[in-house]
């Protein structure tokens, strides 16, 4: 690395961006609206559920350690995606799991895990492509 180290890290991340390289990879991408509840311990999904939600920023930091906060997301797929593969991509620098309908879905593990980059899990399948894999 370069020894302006900041001036560096900050480039590689404007290149992994929406804007730079990531936006090539995933150049469609939602809006989506979150919301957060901090519980306070670990609970049910049936809790969860009856837990008090307030807006949440992308960017937004929680804590401490093994705190357990609840994340609805409200998303609109546009209908040209009809028949499309989509991807939810979420990276909460923690360990998470994907619910629907009261069922847990998928485990995601974030960035900072400490684990090594190959057992990162970031993103869920929302949607099959309607032709089926290529």
């Amino acid at each position: 690395m370069q020894k302006h180290r900041d001036l560096t890290l900050r480039r590689l991340a404007q290149f992994a961006s929406f804007d730079g390289l990531l936006g090539q990879l995933y150049p469609k991408h939602a809006p989506v609206k979150l919301a957060v509840f901090h519980a306070s311990g670990r609970i049910p999904f049936s809790e969860a559920q009856q837990g008090t939600y307030q807006p949440l920023e992308i960017g937004a930091q929680f804590g401490p350690q093994w705190s357990t906060h609840w994340v609805k997301v409200y998303i609109e797929l546009p209908a040209e995606w009809a028949g499309s593969e989509v991807h939810f991509l979420f990276d909460s620098n923690s360990e998470g799991c994907v619910w629907q309908n009261g069922q847990p879905q998928q485990g995601l593990t974030g960035s900072s895990n400490g684990w090594d980059s190959t057992s990162l899990r970031k993103e869920y399948c929302l949607t099959k492509s309607a032709s089926g894999p290529e």
